[in-house]
């Protein structure tokens, strides 16, 4: 109940109404999933606070599956096929590009607490956001925000989280913050999500071509894209100069518009390391979600050089199944099931921070034959 209570604390203070506030405590009674209840929670936020708008439009950002989940004979057929293209993964901030008839909005792919809408950055950006292109007005692009220097990741997220001095004094001492464009949304006002990826890269190319004529907007970039037959020579030098990878991409497929579901025509590529470590702990799932109720992630840790136990990771488990099983319900809400804590997983992630954190970590599998003491890291 103390959860719930918190919950609720959360939404009123986003001006949630009671009917609102009634449907969220049935995750599945009419909006059917987490994605669905941001999305009405959102409109009742625009109408109860009419005096903050204009709101940007409530647009999701399409989601990647990864490819670590296809055979090798599954990604053989996929490298050959040249119904696909790749580009490089950037390791930086996701975000959307609003461009307006005399200035433009920037907003990232997740939502505030407080009002359900997606973050919008404009007063963090001023220089991607004063640059007046009335010909490309209604025009939404999707990317990825970079910092200058080695660990752009890092600073990127911060220019999208700070508050605007913050933020700004931060690329007056690194370096203004790049836009790279990889997808076309809104194309001058229509809607061309449901076009093919072939005909959206066609209009952005219009779009930054126009940009680059004009000499407007130097801060943006396009994503360059290479034939299928190229994407592993791509892969190899990008994950050597410390990328993350590539994305693949099917030119027949439009952009998704399911708010929470990863799509399979789109799919990471991605450089990944393993470690092993032990169970330590959970992270509730949301009580406004689909696990409400379930374990929503597994803590895991190691043993540092000290002998001492660190906490890694947290990685959401192998499926419904296993986080049903991992559950047992307790007076207070969700608990761990007997047996899982000190039991040992294999942890996939693609670089450790300088704290010993994994960075992307997700669930490999489980590691019958190893005990705690076996999963040592002296890395971070």
């Amino acid at each position: 109940m103390g959860r719930e209570r918190d919950f609720e604390i959360v939404i009123r203070a986003g001006g949630a109404s009671d009917a609102v506030i009634a449907e969220m405590k049935r995750p599945t009674a009419r909006f059917g999933n987490r994605a669905g209840q941001a999305e009405a929670l959102a409109a009742e936020y625009e109408r109860t606070h009419p005096a903050e708008g204009p709101f940007l439009p409530q647009i999701p950002c399409m989601l990647s599956q990864n490819a670590k989940h296809l055979s090798r004979e599954e990604m053989g057929r996929l490298l050959a096929d040249p119904a696909w293209v790749a580009e490089e993964k950037y390791d930086g901030c996701r975000a959307k590009l609003h461009i307006g008839p005399a200035g433009n909005r920037l907003d990232t792919r997740n939502r505030l607490p407080a009002t359900h809408h997606y973050h919008e950055i404009t007063d963090n950006l001023p220089h991607l956001a004063s640059a007046a292109m009335p010909a490309l007005a209604g025009t939404v692009l999707d990317g990825e925000l970079l910092m200058p220097g080695a660990d752009s990741r890092t600073s990127a997220i911060v220019i999208a989280t700070a508050g605007p001095e913050t933020a700004q004094n931060l690329q007056r001492r690194l370096g203004l913050c790049r836009f790279v464009a990889f997808d076309c949304m809104f194309f001058r006002g229509r809607d061309i999500r449901e076009r093919p990826f072939r005909e959206r890269r066609k209009a952005l190319e219009e779009v930054v071509t126009w940009m680059h004529a004009f000499g407007v907007l130097p801060e943006l970039a396009l994503s360059p894209v290479v034939e299928i037959h190229q994407a592993a020579g791509l892969y190899a030098r990008v994950t050597a100069a410390g990328g993350e990878g590539v994305m693949l991409k099917n030119l027949d497929a439009p952009y998704s518009m399911h708010h929470s579901r990863r799509v399979s025509h789109q799919l990471k590529w991605k450089k990944m390391r393993e470690v092993d470590g032990f169970i330590t702990g959970f992270v509730p799932g949301d009580l406004a979600g689909e696990f409400a109720n379930l374990v929503g992630a597994f803590r895991v840790s190691v043993y540092d050089a000290a002998g001492k136990i660190r906490e890694i990771a947290s990685v959401q488990p192998g499926g419904m199944a296993e986080r049903v099983r991992a559950t047992k319900r307790g007076p207070r809400g969700p608990e761990l099931a007997d047996g899982y804590a000190g039991r040992c997983i294999e942890v996939r992630f693609q670089r450790m921070t300088e704290y010993g954190r994994c960075i992307h970590a997700v669930f490999s599998r489980w590691r019958p034959d190893k005990n705690p003491k076996d999963c040592v890291c002296e890395e971070g």
